[in-house]
């Protein structure tokens, strides 16, 4: 480990002194800083992408770039054939750039990124380290199978919202858990009698007839071979006069409609094998 870290440190000493472009970094997607595992959840099927060209010159200018795409988190070749190569793109732009491609992202899917970029005197950098994001729910189908859901109406205070209890498929391996969860108005959620998160007023306010938000939390380590959700809910703005306008409720629809939940789970043996391993519904009570 220590070799290496000096022999990276002499080889990027040895392109200074060269001097040209250096490889890219603070590599973004849809402006959120990305990681080398699984990096920011996704709720767009057209992302942007964002990095920052060095150069051992000052005055040294990207005039292209080339962008790669992996749809797998566990990618460290270059061998492996990716599902986007931009190729070399005559363009001085590395912010919040759009890939021209037909690829269609996958909702649940990891996708690891890389880009190098070229100077006005046709010299080129290394590549950047691979970075990573995770494509979200990108299709409303998918949340068909997780209707909303309302506490009883005669629950005084703020309604909690209780899951059945649920087991994990025996003989497998969960390489990644994670759970959606959507309100019309606040939710505070938990499992197995822990907090998810740490936001005080999720998901945020919108304009609900138009768009709603939903979150995305890692549970992986909550995860047990028996497990059980809970959420307090409100209304927050929703049916409200305390922050006008009012948003009004789809006509001929009585249900409240407050929370929305969905549990994905990937297989360690196949990064694209997702199951749901839970959804809200009517075996969901309140109390």
């Amino acid at each position: 480990m220590i070799c290496s870290r000096w022999t990276l440190l002499l080889l990027s000493f040895m392109t200074f002194c060269q001097g040209g472009p250096l490889p890219p970094v603070n590599l973004l997607c849809n402006y959120l800083l990305a990681s080398t595992h699984d990096g920011p959840v996704l709720g767009v099927a057209d992302p942007t992408f964002s990095w920052l060209p060095r150069h051992t010159d000052r005055t040294g200018n990207q005039t292209a770039y080339q962008v790669v795409i992996y749809s797998s988190a566990e990618t460290r070749q270059t061998t492996e054939k990716p599902v986007i190569d931009t190729g070399k793109v005559s363009s001085s732009n590395f912010r919040s750039v759009e890939m021209d491609s037909s690829y269609q992202y996958k909702s649940y899917v990891v996708y690891t990124w890389k880009v190098r970029w070229w100077d006005e005197n046709g010299q080129v950098s290394n590549y950047s380290e691979l970075s990573a994001m995770e494509a979200g729910i990108l299709s409303q189908d998918l949340w068909k199978t997780s209707p909303w859901i309302a506490a009883s109406s005669t629950v005084q205070g703020a309604p909690y919202l209780r899951s059945p209890e649920f087991k994990l498929p025996k003989n497998v391996t969960v390489k990644r858990a994670r759970v959606y969860v959507s309100g019309l108005g606040y939710f505070r959620l938990y499992m197995n009698g822990k907090r998810i998160g740490n936001e005080a007023l999720a998901p945020g306010w919108t304009k609900y007839t138009t768009r709603v938000f939903y979150v995305a939390y890692d549970v992986l380590e909550s995860l047990k071979d028996e497990n059980v959700f809970g959420a307090i809910v409100g209304i927050g703005r929703r049916n409200t006069t305390a922050f006008p306008p009012k948003d009004p409720v789809t006509p001929g629809d009585t249900t409240p409609r407050i929370f929305r939940l969905k549990l994905v789970l990937t297989l360690d043996t196949d990064p694209e094998s997702h199951f749901e391993a839970i959804n809200t519904g009517s075996d969901w009570f309140s109390a």
